[in-house]
């Protein structure tokens, strides 16, 4: 091989020298080392490493806002809905609970509480599910995302089950 410069730049290889603050350094055992030599196949797996880690980041991310973004158009979207079933069980009847006016009363409340429960769920669910696959089998993977599902339900009822109680007193 050729040198193109004096700083050790071959053609196909790069070779880096350490300096001579870093001499004891090269002296430690070869095991110890970690040798990574650009485009090889240990530096290719770190980068998917990295790539990796960002990904499942992002994804966890975007888990949150998707989740709460898609939990509060739900609640929003069927709580006159709601409203209406809850007056039709009140012992008073129907109409003396209000009826069919202000099937909003309330709206507030459950929109507050339903963006982070959804978020919760979501962004839980995402890391178990992660956690539990990465060893399991594929067999064992509708386990995992039964498993994830039931974590995501339990953190996400301690913020869904105080609003869902506010929001029934608001809308009798």
């Amino acid at each position: 091989m050729e040198c193109d410069d004096v700083g050790g730049h071959m053609r196909g290889l790069m070779i880096e020298y350490a300096p001579a603050n870093r001499s004891l350094e090269l002296l430690r055992p070869l095991t110890e080392q970690k040798i990574v030599i650009p485009g090889s196949t240990a530096d290719m797996m770190q980068q998917q490493k990295a790539r990796e880690k960002q990904r499942l980041e992002l994804s966890y991310t975007i888990a949150l806002l998707a989740g709460g973004c898609a939990g509060t158009a739900v609640d929003v979207t069927l709580f006159p809905i709601d409203t209406i079933k809850t007056r039709m069980q009140a012992p008073c009847g129907f109409r003396a609970a209000g009826g069919f006016g202000s099937v909003y009363r309330g709206l507030l409340g459950a929109a507050c509480g339903s963006a982070p429960g959804a978020a919760l769920f979501f962004s839980t669910y995402e890391r178990v599910k992660d956690a539990l696959m990465e060893g399991a089998d594929e067999e064992y993977h509708p386990l995992c995302y039964m498993a994830a599902s039931s974590c995501g339900e339990v953190v996400a009822c301690w913020i869904r089950v105080p609003t869902e109680n506010v929001k029934q007193k608001m809308q009798a």
